[in-house]
């Protein structure tokens, strides 16, 4: 998940970054709010981020 937020979406600059819009809640995979940053993502996984309503497939 850290790479995806950091690396892809560009939604944080660092790592520390990540971890404190994991832990707010803010991030769903598959409808679901994961709060583990090390969380796999996979194939046809929906990730939705609360605040800015962006939705992405991971492909």
């Amino acid at each position: 998940m850290v790479v995806l937020l950091r690396n892809w979406l560009k939604y944080a600059l660092t790592y520390r970054e990540v971890v404190a819009i994991v832990m707010q809640r803010l991030i769903s995979m598959d409808g679901k709010v994961r709060t583990d940053k090390y969380y796999c993502d996979g194939f046809m996984d929906v990730v939705s981020i609360a605040k800015t309503g962006g939705n992405f497939r991971l492909l």
